[in-house]
């Protein structure tokens, strides 16, 4: 969620709204296809409305196995959803290495069961989604993809049967899909590695949003509950940075090796919540890290600026006496009556280091 809040010099004025009503949360869990950087998540997010986040803890090159060795569905679990999207596969399969590789039959099966399990012990809903396909397509001209995710495939979905949990077949509705509009323009939704080569595993903007679409229409007949926070056409395009895509890609693993253009600036509201108003003093000498806390804290209470994007990044503003709303950071802080802070102090990442300009990535204020 983006959070914008104004932080103020003593004798300014305070704007505040009621706290935003409670939100459905689904938190994404799987691999680089599911991810923001080279996965269908970024599109998937962009088809949300209403009151509903998605968190996306999907990561690059982790199996059904390493994603709980490595202590990431713990991570998941701790975030609470409403709604768990659990896609594994591309990296279970043999020759991936024996932290990551599973057989369908045995560990595979095992490992999908306990996210399973997990995610209703805390009260959650698990959605299983199938492996996306490969869009390698037959040589022989046929015009047909070349199966190599079967068998994990069939795992999921006997496991879905056998616990009763919605599924989502993607990789069905994604071959179906590529083999619909042909290797021509199924070429359009591949991004370009570094050695000019077509990635076939990963998406592109276009192929992200694609393959998004479909999920949706699985989840509209599955989980009939979320349709009404499913939207036909896509919401506007939120910056969003590559997941470890350089590393990805020198290491072979899972990632997205294209890397968008810098988006401009988003325009924040001006939802002004003044830190005086939280303890702050104005000498010139307090820090006030514990009053520029709770000024963030109710911020995202009261829901923030805007809703959008699954890191929960913050968006800060401040105010200078005579000055427009402006990114903290632009000008030394040591000139707002709030008193000097420095990065020792502080709790909201380099918006708050003193008379330094955020970098770009926090200026995006789009993910971690």
């Amino acid at each position: 969620m983006l959070v914008a809040a104004g932080l103020l010099a003593p004798g300014f004025g305070v704007t505040a709204q009621a706290a935003a009503p409670a939100t459905l949360k689904i938190v994404l869990v799987g691999d680089s296809t599911v991810n923001d950087a080279g996965g269908w998540g970024q599109g998937f997010q962009r088809l949300l409305a209403g009151a509903v986040t998605c968190t996306n803890l999907a990561a690059n090159g982790r199996s059904s196995k390493s994603f709980l060795t490595e202590g990431r569905w713990t991570n998941a679990l701790a975030q609470k959803g409403d709604y768990y999207f659990i896609q594994f596969g591309h990296n279970d399969e043999p020759g991936k290495g024996p932290d990551r590789e599973t057989d369908p039959a045995t560990t595979y099966t095992q490992n999908l069961a306990r996210y399973v399990d997990e995610a209703r012990a805390i009260g959650a809903k698990p959605v299983l989604v199938t492996s996306l396909t490969r869009r390698n397509f037959d040589k022989s001209g046929n015009g047909k993809l070349t199966p190599n995710l079967l068998p994990y495939v069939a795992a999921m979905k006997a496991l879905a049967v056998a616990k009763q949990v919605p599924l989502v077949d993607l990789h069905a509705s994604s071959v179906a899909y590529c083999e619909r509009i042909g290797p021509a323009e199924t070429a359009k939704l591949n991004p370009i590695g570094k050695d000019g080569k077509p990635d076939t595993t990963h998406l592109n903007a276009a192929g992200r949003l694609v393959f998004a679409k479909l999920v949706a229409a699985d989840l509209r007949q599955v989980v009939p509950e979320l349709a009404p926070y499913l939207r036909m056409e896509p919401a506007a395009a939120k910056p969003v940075l590559p997941q470890d895509s350089q590393s990805a890609a020198r290491s072979g693993t899972d990632g997205d090796i294209s890397r968008p253009a810098a988006p401009a600036l988003p325009t924040i509201p001006e939802r002004l919540f003044s830190i005086t108003s939280y303890g702050a003093v104005g000498d010139g000498v307090a820090t006030n890290t514990e009053a520029l806390q709770a000024a963030i804290d109710a911020a995202s209470a009261a829901g923030g600026g805007r809703r959008g994007g699954a890191s929960g990044s913050l968006c800060v503003r401040a105010r200078y006496p005579g000055q427009p709303y402006q990114s903290a950071g632009e000008r030394d802080l040591a000139d707002a009556a709030a008193g000097p802070l420095s990065r020792r102090d502080d709790r909201a990442g380099e918006f708050y280091q003193r008379g330094r300009t955020p970098r770009p990535r926090h200026q995006r204020c789009g993910h971690d």
